[in-house]
């Protein structure tokens, strides 16, 4: 559901964005092949255009999150999400993952990077979505990021 207005002195948060339509296109591919996410059967029913409207969440997600709350965000929301990322000690950038860690580890005081990065696989529906995304698509979708 996200997070509320950040304590000041309890905790230093961080978070990590991701370019909107990405996000969306891997949410979808992720809840499409994972079982028990509550949207899955929407998104093996419907294909990516016709499965974002029809899930809450998807509507500018990473602004629902980082203003703590689910549904279209309003402008409250956005404001919320504003301050929250400002006030945070730390933001990555998924795009650029690998020297957003080396940051965190600078951030965090650490010479030696502690967390061994994953090789990442290329996930070929996504990369082929992506690829082959229509013009068409990606405007009915572009409301949503």
């Amino acid at each position: 559901s996200g997070i509320e207005p950040l304590p000041k002195k309890l905790f230093s948060y961080s978070a990590f964005v991701r370019e909107p339509l990405d996000r969306i296109i891997s949410h979808y591919y992720f809840r499409r092949g994972y079982r028990g996410d509550p949207f899955h059967s929407i998104c093996v029913r419907f294909n990516l255009t016709e499965s974002v409207p029809r899930i809450e969440d998807q509507d500018n997600a990473q602004t629902q999150f980082l203003g703590g709350r689910v549904g279209t965000p309003d402008t409250e929301t956005f404001e919320t999400a504003k301050r929250n990322i400002r006030d945070m000690k730390f933001v990555g950038i998924y795009e650029k993952l690998d020297e957003s860690v080396v940051l965190l580890h600078h951030y965090l005081g650490s010479d030696e990077i502690l967390v061994k990065l994953p090789q990442r696989k290329v996930d070929y529906l996504k990369k082929k979505m992506t690829t082959y995304l229509s013009n068409e698509e990606k405007e009915k979708l572009k409301k949503y990021v």
